[in-house]
């Protein structure tokens, strides 16, 4: 079981000005899906045959080419870090042996270490499933600063930016009204300013603290970028921000096997998500050394855009209703941007208050990751109900599953019911296999979050000895007839508590 929605740091630099390590994950990156990728970061290129890109991963799928360059620049080291599930199922392993490339499996880490301006990686085996990249270059590299009266117009580490997504560098620095700068960018013994000329600095009006976003190519729109090249904001004093959402919340609980859990989910307004480090019991409060950073943020949306804010300070506690099993987490967080947010999320266990009956003779068996244990079934009844689980089955497609074996992550569970598509919140499967090893019934109780309880008769048919082929040696099959499950026995029928049919 995994966490949903990690929020991670998008880009870092470290070192001199002539060696840089850059860190690449797949925010950086524009989505895409199974096509062809290229996309740069902080001067880092990468070169993609075919993958795809999700909030969470950068898929390179098998036989598939990844390549790394630095724009001149000698790379010098490259770490893969890739899913929890990566070793067993995808995995950093699965590149192609070569020169310098190694593979830990303990930290699912692969690491390449050499000198070139650009390495290829071909994902020999399998997928490869990577949530951050982080890249050693050893060459000229352009630090960029905010420069002005205040430091004596030069390069001052404490007004350096930091790079941030898609090519841009930011910082946060106090002025004084009156304060005049410039961005400048350094490389080696060059410096380039921006805006070049004389007559055109920025000034400060009041004292404060301010955002700085600079972006080198410059072009940017004006006024809101200053001479097209970066972006001045005063930072505002903070606020109290009331969260209160009850509905679109999922709350998973992995106390029991991986002392875990997570509440996440949102509305219109915000997008959230919070989870511990380490826990025996779910119930309790916890501070902000207790909750996990890479799962616990708020996102704050306005429009198309949507503002991140991570947390600093503060506790949460969470308590669950004995009675209905409903999830309240609720508390103070300090956020980075220094505004305070009071959460009240609220998790209501769904409840079963209607059952719908789907009855799929027809449906299809996808068993392209079998060898790994995992295989979707998949079939559409009548009134444009249709249904896809994904199962883990280690021991061979049969037997009895629950919503822990359904997958939500490599090819997805759920309901649907026309184009909506409805979560499964609580599981009871049955798969029953023919005697022909190719056909099989799938019997499943599936509670979702819509509040409805769907019954569901799946039949996948086969193509070797199958339920046609056993009823002739008269051995006993379930089968659906009419939208009913009976049993078959040679020419004679039964319902499922052994009574006769006629």
């Amino acid at each position: 079981m995994r966490k949903f929605f990690s929020l991670v740091a998008a880009v870092l630099f470290t070192g001199s000005m002539f060696a840089a390590e850059i860190t690449i994950v797949p925010s950086d990156i524009p989505a895409a899906e199974n096509t062809e990728i290229s996309a740069e970061v902080s001067g880092i290129s990468l070169e993609l045959t075919t993958g795809t890109v999700t909030e969470e991963q950068i898929r390179i799928f098998k036989n598939q080419t990844l390549t790394l360059s630095a724009g001149g620049a000698a790379i010098t080291k490259i770490v893969f870090t890739c899913t929890a599930k990566g070793e067993a199922k995808y995995g950093p392993g699965c590149f192609a042996a070569q020169d310098g490339y190694s593979f830990e499996a303990d930290g699912n880490t692969g690491t390449w270490e050499g000198s070139a301006e650009s390495v290829e990686f071909t994902a020999e085996s399998n997928q490869v499933r990577a949530t951050q990249i982080v890249v050693t270059i050893d060459g000229a590299v352009t630090a960029y600063y905010v420069a002005g009266s205040m430091n004596g117009w030069g390069a001052n580490e404490a007004y350096r930016l930091t790079p941030s997504n898609g090519g841009e560098f930011k910082g946060e620095f106090n002025f004084a009204a009156n304060d005049e700068f410039k961005v400048i960018g350094v490389e080696g013994e060059t410096t380039t300013w921006y805006p070049d000329g004389m007559g055109n600095n920025f000034q400060i009006t009041q004292d404060g603290t301010y955002k700085i976003f600079f972006r080198p190519e410059g072009g940017q729109p004006e006024p809101e970028w200053y001479a097209g090249y970066f972006k001045v904001i005063m930072k505002e004093e903070p606020v109290a921000v009331e969260v209160n959402i009850s509905e679109g919340l999922n709350y998973l609980d992995a106390v029991a096997e991986e002392g875990w859990w997570q509440i996440y989910g949102g509305n219109d307004q915000y997008v959230v998500s919070v989870s511990n480090v380490e826990t025996e019991q779910a119930e309790g409060t916890y501070t902000i050394a207790d909750l996990d950073p890479d799962y616990t943020y708020l996102g704050i949306i306005n429009g198309a855009d949507t503002a991140y804010v991570s947390f600093t300070d503060g506790s949460v506690t969470l308590s669950i209703n004995a009675e209905t099993g409903d999830v309240t987490v609720a508390g103070t967080l300090v956020g980075d941007d220094g505004n305070t947010y009071k959460l009240n999320l609220v998790f209501t266990t769904p409840k079963p208050e209607s059952t719908v009956t789907v009855n799929i003779a027809d449906g299809e068996l996808d068993e392209t990751y079998a060898e790994y244990g995992l295989y979707t079934v998949y079939g559409e009844g009548e009134n444009n109900i249709g249904v896809q689980l994904a199962i883990w089955a280690d021991n061979g497609f049969q037997g009895d599953f629950t919503e822990a074996d359904l997958d939500n992550t490599y090819v997805g569970s759920a309901v649907f019911e026309g184009d909506e598509e409805i979560e499964i919140y609580s599981a009871e499967i049955t798969v029953t296999p023919g005697d022909g090893g190719d056909d099989y019934l799938i019997e499943a109780s599936l509670l979702c979050f819509n509040n409805k309880l769907y019954k569901v008769t799946m039949i996948i048919p086969g193509s070797g000895q199958g339920i046609e082929e056993t009823l002739a040696e008269g051995k006993a099959v379930k089968v659906l007839r009419d939208g009913i499950v009976v049993i078959e026995k040679a020419d004679k029928s039964f319902n499922t508590i052994g009574q006769r049919i006629r």
